[in-house]
């Protein structure tokens, strides 16, 4: 977030960890050594640039996310489950994870409460989405929605946790999603 810092993957030597590298300095500091077994993705910072939310998934487990402070220290399991958790990144106050997660059987949107834990589905795509980008918590997000012809991209508006995203794309028409009332 400040530009002096960057997250990323690093695969060195045994599985990949997760690292951040400080630009001025070129120092590479390991955020979290994972298991043999673990594969990580996806760090993000956090708006304070004080946290790093990333996924891991072992040979035994569901791919869950984690946070991590971004010296390395105080590691928090945010989910555990066997379901797929992924592309995580925080809303712009910090206090929520948004993820793309398959738990009801197709990957859609969610975000979840980092104190509470309590879990909001934010998206109802039949298809399913596989990434997101885009907007602090509030503001348009950009899917890329599955369809038949591969993946297609939709702007979703969320404007409250019940408001989510109905959205059924045809071979023909990919407009972008309808709202509804959960």
């Amino acid at each position: 977030p400040n530009a002096r810092s960057v997250v990323a993957v690093q695969l060195v030597n045994g599985p990949p960890r997760e690292i951040r590298l400080d630009l001025s300095a070129g120092a590479v500091t390991v955020l979290y050594p994972p298991p043999a077994d673990a594969q990580v993705g996806l760090p993000q910072f956090s708006p304070s640039g004080e946290k790093i939310v990333f996924s891991m998934v072992g040979a035994t487990t569901g791919r869950d996310l984690f946070i991590v402070d971004q010296d390395g220290r105080n590691l928090l399991r945010l989910t555990d489950d066997e379901h797929l958790e992924l592309n995580a990144s925080f809303t712009k106050d910090g206090r929520s994870v948004r993820f793309v997660s398959d738990r009801d059987g197709t990957q859609n949107l969610y975000r979840i409460d980092i104190q509470s834990r309590a879990l909001h589905r934010l998206s109802d795509v039949f298809s399913g989405i596989s990434d997101f980008t885009g907007g602090p918590s509030g503001d348009p997000l950009v899917v890329s929605v599955i369809t038949e012809q591969g993946y297609d991209l939709a702007i979703f508006r969320p404007k409250h946790p019940e408001i989510v995203v109905s959205y059924q794309p045809t071979s023909k028409d990919i407009s972008g999603p309808a709202e509804r009332n959960t």
